[in-house]
């Protein structure tokens, strides 16, 4: 089986930061949708010549996954739209309305291989600051299950909750409790995945997941072996335990849970 290796993105692709990106939409009276690229920074070119990732195109593909509406535009190449300095607008011919549309940009050269992209890009400004979100919750007709993972989605996993259960979407932020029993087994369902199943480590939610891991310490063993990659995965969930302090929080709220009764 594949694995996938932690320090090497054969792809050589960019990873352009959601910050680096907006764009906004809007849909005129007669109903027609529209979106308009405020701002795209691709000063970084990564391992690609300079000269080649000027001339290459710059392709925005606009989607949503509930309908599976879908459109594509050329916008030109980075360097002309560096030198316009305008803010390209195209037609969201496939979309009735402005909701639920994400976008991915993306530099492509002359041959059509994919050097650098921006996935799941929403509508509207992001700071600089902001990260990926790694866990996305949805509300999901279960039956008697309370939550699960699900992988049926292309941009990697999201977990599903009950829809029965009063204010699901917050689930995982109001009890400690909660928190405390059920993200660690997320983190622990998802690492296991990176680890041990076939994936490319250049896709973005396998890079987000990763980046989690790097910023609690804990490298990916990409040269070591099952051994070692079950360890990482234990490492990374206690890690991820004990910077929230889960156990401290869910002691604190079942004692003061007691003294209210």
């Amino acid at each position: 089986m594949t694995r996938i290796l932690r320090r090497f993105n054969y792809t050589q692709r960019v990873r352009v930061p959601a910050s680096k990106v907006q764009i906004d939409v809007e849909q005129d009276n007669d109903g027609r949708c529209r979106g308009i690229l405020k701002r795209l920074d691709l000063s970084d070119h990564g391992p690609h010549a300079e000269t080649e990732w000027k001339a290459a195109k710059v392709v925005v593909e606009a989607r949503r996954l509930s309908t599976g509406s879908y459109c594509r535009h050329e916008l030109g190449s980075v360097a002309g739209i560096e030198e316009a300095g305008n803010r390209p607008v195209f037609e969201l011919t496939d979309f009735s309305d402005v909701n639920d549309i994400t976008f991915r940009v993306k530099v492509v050269d002359r041959v059509k291989k994919l050097l650098g992209e921006c996935d799941d890009i929403e509508s509207g400004e992001r700071e600089e600051a902001e990260r990926e979100e790694l866990i996305t919750l949805v509300p999901a007709d279960l039956g008697e299950e309370l939550w699960k993972v699900d992988w049926q989605e292309l941009h990697g996993p999201r977990v599903l909750v009950n829809k029965r259960l009063p204010n699901c979407s917050g689930l995982l932020m109001r009890d400690p409790l909660i928190v405390g029993l059920v993200v660690p087994q997320i983190v622990r369902e998802v690492m296991s995945k990176v680890a041990f199943e076939d994936q490319d480590a250049a896709e973005p939610w396998v890079e987000n997941w990763l980046g989690f891991a790097d910023r609690l310490d804990q490298e990916f063993p990409a040269d070591g072996d099952d051994d070692d990659r079950r360890q990482w995965v234990d490492d990374v969930v206690n890690a991820y335990a004990e910077s929230l302090q889960l156990a401290t929080h869910a002691e604190g709220h079942l004692l003061r849970t007691l003294e209210e009764t």
